[in-house]
Parts: structure tokens; sequence; C-alpha cells
């Protein structure tokens, strides 16, 4: 026989690393038990919380009017429920932990253009990008339609964007590369790893995360291919690309030294971060306004200027279509030539 479900409750929970228990709301949502933390540990104010959270809780758990939810439960959900099933789980992490220090607080009903706009001014004043703050509250708009999903929320309101910022069209010429490159070894630290990894990204046109998670079943050195797809299925798709003459040299002396099963790694364990020691290479080039990111504009830029068609760069980047792919097509040397050959 099944025991049924308690209702809501106060709940002293003591997490390891803490002196002093903290008050949860403990109850059930349909599918299982779930912690809800007023973040008091003394017994009268988690009580004003908890009746707060049965006042807001009732329309929210009903599916009916969203404004008196509270948005840090939104996000927090969202995270635990959506970010292990996504391809970064550590990215959503960090979404979700920059918009609860803003709108944690804050019920759903103050959502509004005024309040998102305040949110992209304290990330800009945090000295983050507009595309950062942007994505953000996509991370946002997310949550509130998960939570819909689920039936806990109804008519979740609307997240106002900022206009997108125009594309970055910074890429490394070949002699800038080679600086770049060179450069690369002599950052002590990273030596043994950072110019593979450059050059990975620049040859195949992989994004960082492929580059950091390829492992080496994943190169075929014998038929001079490597497979970016690790069976996850996202957005962001990956391809199956040739290996260049150079990189397959750097990759044939990586692997006679491999101590790992990632093709990026120091010490028997795969490489979590470049951006550090890539952006001391970048300084000891003399090269500003690069990302890692740039080693990708990088290798479409080459492919365009050497009159690659450019279906083949789309299929090369592991584009979903061509539309991306355009953004480079400035640089062919052909660009809209058979246009105007049209008119003569």
């Amino acid at each position: 026989m099944s025991r049924k479900a308690q209702g809501p409750r106060l709940v002293p929970l003591k997490r390891k690393g803490y002196t002093r228990a903290v008050y949860v709301i403990r109850y059930w949502d349909g599918e299982r038990t779930r912690d809800s933390t007023t973040g008091e540990s003394e017994y009268g104010e988690a009580s004003r919380k908890f009746r707060k959270w049965l006042d807001t809780k009732a329309g929210r758990t009903s599916g009916g009017d969203s404004t008196e939810a509270l948005i840090a439960d939104v996000l927090l959900d969202y995270g635990e429920e959506r970010g292990p099933r996504t391809a970064d789980p550590k990215r959503i992490y960090q979404i979700v932990s920059n918009l609860v220090e803003f709108w944690g607080e804050r019920l759903c009903g103050d959502i509004t253009e005024e309040t998102c706009g305040d949110y992209v001014a304290s990330r800009l004043a945090a000295d983050r990008a507009i595309g950062t703050a942007r994505r953000e509250l996509v991370g946002l708009s997310a949550a509130l339609h998960w939570a819909e999903k689920k039936g806990r929320l109804g008519n979740p309101p609307h997240v106002w964007l900022p206009p997108a910022p125009p594309p970055k069209d910074r890429w490394l010429t070949r002699a800038e590369f080679t600086r770049l490159l060179w450069c690369s070894r002599k950052v002590r630290q990273s030596r043994g790893y950072l110019p593979l990894a450059i050059q990975l990204a620049c040859y195949t046109g992989a994004r960082r995360g492929a580059v950091l998670g390829l492992k080496w079943p994943q190169v075929d050195l014998v038929n001079g291919v490597i497979d970016f797809r690790d069976g996850r299925v996202t957005n962001k798709r990956r391809a199956v690309v040739p290996i260049p003459d150079r990189l397959m040299r750097a990759l044939r002396r990586a692997q006679s030294g491999a101590d790992c099963e990632y093709v990026i790694s120091k010490g028997g364990r795969g490489i979590q971060k470049l951006r550090r020691s890539f952006g001391t290479a970048c300084r000891l080039a003399g090269l500003s306004g690069v990302t890692f990111h740039t080693l990708r504009h990088t290798s479409a830029t080459w492919m365009f200027l050497h009159g690659v068609d450019p279906y083949v760069v789309a299929k090369y980047l592991g584009h979903s279509g061509i539309r991306t792919t355009e953004r480079y097509g400035h640089h062919s040397p052909g660009y809209l030539r058979h246009a105007k050959e049209a008119f003569e």
C-alpha cells in the first residue's frame, strides 16, 4: 500500500559545510518530493516565508495566473530538471546562477520590458557583453516555458530581449595564425596541449567544446578523418571532417605520448578550460579582439578565400543550413560576381 503524500511543511536541513541548519519547504509536486529553501535558520523568519510561499504556490501549481510565482523556484526547477539533459549542464547552471542573483526575490509578475532592461544594464555594469545578457534572458524565457510545460505555470510572462549584437568578423591571417601558434608554445603551463588545441580548432572549424571533448577513438589516423559527433543530439551540430596534413603530423606526435582518452589533456586528465592560457598566447602574439571562437571564423574565412563552395563550408563547419555560413560569403573572391554577370 502506497503512503499518502504529506502536504507542504517546514523542515530544518543541515548541509555539509554549514554550521547551522537552514529551513526548507518540503512538498510533493505530483511526481516527487522537492525542497525549496527559505534561506533562513530562524524558525520565525522561515515561517513567514513559508506562509508567503503557500499564498503564491496555489496559483502556481494549479496552472493558473503565474504573476505570483517566485522566479527563483522556476529557475532552480529548470536547472535541476532540464540542466542535466542538455549538452552542456555547466553552462545551464551558470546561467541559472547569474539569473537568480538578480531575479531571485522577484515574482513572475515583475518580469517586464523595464526590468529586463535593468537586468541587461546590470550585466553590462558587471563588464559582461550584451550578447551574454541576451543569452541569459533567453534562459529565463526557457525556464518559464519549462514550468508551463510541466503544468506549474499558466500564461508565463513575455521576456523582453535586447537586439542581437552584430556577428563578429574577426579572423586571423596566415601570418597572425603562425605567430599565435608559435607563441602558444611559450606558455609554460599549457605548451603541451595548447598548440594542438589551436590547430584542431583552426584546421577543422570545431567549437571549443568539441575540441576539448574530443577523444582518441573519434580520431581515425588511418583513414584521415575526425568524427566530432559524440553520440549526443544537440543544437550545435558536429561534423565528420578530413584531417589536413599539418594537423595529421601534430596528432600523430600527440597520440604517441597520449596518457588518457582525451586528445587535449595534461597529467592524465582532459583539459576543461583554455581561456587564460589562450589569452596569454594572444598577448604574446600581439593579437587583440581574438577569442578561441575566432579560430572557427578563421577556418570558414580561409575556405571562402580559397573559393570553396558555401555548401561544402557549411558541411565542414557542421551548420544545419547555409544561412549561418553565408555571413562569411563576402570573403569569397567570386562574391556576387555571377549576379553581376547576369546583367552584362
